[in-house]
């Protein structure tokens, strides 16, 4: 494994939205509105739904999607929240705003990106591996280093 990168999960959700007000968000009052999730598969929608049966809450999706324009632009609509990686969350909003997030994010688009409270939903991991005595390509070797940095900040 060349990286082992913990990803917290974070809500998508309209800058207008009552939620937005808060700093951290917890699941069961995510999943009082509609949702737009990724598709069944996924690992934020296992994540989710995870963290749904094990608090005995019943989580639906209004749509359901692994394209990330869609779902920024159907937030951004007012048609639900989100749940994306704390990695993706940050570049939707970083995007528009060019800032350095810590604790929430908001675009230009009308998005905000909030943390979930600690503990309500399971950090995922995303693992970049390289197959024993092979180089990488040259382009996928920056891309790890490039990668890398981008953690480091």
């Amino acid at each position: 494994t060349l990286m082992n990168i913990p990803q917290a999960v974070w809500c998508l959700l309209p800058k207008d939205h009552p939620l937005a007000k808060q700093e951290a968000l917890r699941l069961a009052d995510c999943l009082m509105h509609p949702l737009i999730l990724p598709e069944s598969g996924d690992g934020v929608r296992e994540l989710i739904d995870n963290a749904a049966i094990r608090k005995g809450l019943l989580c639906r999706a209004a749509v359901e999607t692994n394209d990330p324009t869609v779902v920024e632009d159907l937030v951004s609509l007012n048609c639900g929240l989100a749940f994306v990686c704390e990695m993706e969350a940050k570049a939707r909003t970083d995007k528009f705003t060019g800032d350095d997030h810590t604790s929430s994010s908001e675009g230009s688009s009308g998005v905000v990106a909030k943390p979930m409270l600690p503990g309500e939903v399971e950090h995922g991991f995303i693992f970049i591996g390289q197959a024993r005595n092979r180089t990488l390509p040259v382009a996928v070797a920056r891309f790890v280093e490039d990668l890398r940095a981008l953690m480091d900040e």
